[in-house]
Parts: C-alpha cells; structure tokens; sequence
C-alpha cells in the first residue's frame, strides 16, 4: 500500500515469507534495494509462523477431527494471517467437510446447521482431550 502525501510517499509491504526468511535474508535485502533507490526504509518485519503437525497439540486436533468426521485430518499452511500469529504453537483451526459452495467470506456466506453441530462436537471433544 502506497500512501501520497504533500511530503512524499509512504509505502506498506505486507508479504508472506517462508520460514528461512529472517532480517538478515529479507528484510535487509529489500531495505537496502529501497535505499540505493533513494528510498528511506523503516519498519519492521514480523517472523513467520509455524506450528509442527507431529506435536501433541495437532495430533490432537487430527484425532478429534477424524474421529467425529469419519475423514482423514490433514494439516495444511495458509498464507493469511490469523488470530494465532502471536500464539506460539497456535493454529487456526476448523472443519470443512462441506461439499456445497458455502461462500465462505463472501456476500450470503452460510454453512449447513448439521456441520455446525459436528464442529461444536470436535471443538468440545478437542477441550476435554486437552484439559482432561
């Protein structure tokens, strides 16, 4: 994003990194290209995220998932940001087991009422494994 100002211009670069990347290896290669443009860099860059699918807490959330859905749980990496960015070992996590277009953040999104049931089911078979 590039903001024009009466002073100049100020620019945001949000990007997803993969999980080599560090300042050293990103951050100050493109602030340095930015400045032998003239550019005067300045922020910050935010570590990816990653949570291992062999720990404890995934695998629980792969037993739950397959054991109320009758599918096989898989993990898989997303380039968005969520919630859990500053969580360590956090997830996002949510079934989808919906064949049909449930719209999902888009105008009339919906999702079938018996697939909110089995998430409710998986979320609290989740908590109990978990804190029991």
């Amino acid at each position: 994003m590039i903001d024009f100002t009466d002073g100049g211009l100020e620019g945001l670069c949000d990007c997803r990194t993969p999980l080599c990347a560090d300042t050293a290896n990103c951050k100050d290669v493109a602030d340095g290209r930015l400045a032998a443009l003239g550019y005067e860099p300045a922020g910050m860059m935010i570590p990816p995220h990653y949570t291992p699918a062999e720990g404890d807490f995934i695998q629980t959330l792969l037993k739950s998932y397959e054991t109320y859905s009758g599918r096989e749980g898989r993990c898989y990496a997303m380039g968005g940001g969520t919630y859990v960015h500053n969580i360590p070992g956090g997830v996002a996590f949510g079934i989808c087991t919906s064949e049909e277009d449930v719209r999902m953040h888009s105008p009339n999104e919906r999702y079938p009422v018996e697939e909110l049931y089995l998430s409710a089911a998986i979320f609290a078979d989740v908590i109990a494994e978990l804190c029991g």
